[in-house]
């Protein structure tokens, strides 16, 4: 199972990530994401984004430009070198 990083960007509001129970999703999705290892791995992929995004060196300060600018990878990347998993 993968959360989109979409899932995290809420719409009309700059520079804010949500994760845990604040998402907004289908009741399908919401199922997956409520049980404490879908709320705690999207806490922290929310928190690992937003160091990510003020890190020296970041290509993006805005989270709703890393997908249309194409720096999904270098973000996977660091996900995986913080510890995260990609999947469950």
């Amino acid at each position: 199972m993968q959360i989109p990083l979409e899932a995290l960007i809420p719409q009309g509001v700059d520079n804010l990530l949500i994760g845990g129970k604040a998402m907004a999703t289908t009741h399908i999705a919401n199922a997956s994401t409520r049980i404490h290892y879908g709320e705690w791995q999207t806490g922290a992929a929310a928190g690992v984004t937003a160091g990510w995004l003020v890190g020296p060196g970041a290509p993006v300060k805005d989270p709703s430009q890393i997908l249309p600018q194409g720096h999904m990878p270098s973000l996977q990347a660091f996900m995986v070198h913080q510890g995260l998993k990609l999947t469950w």
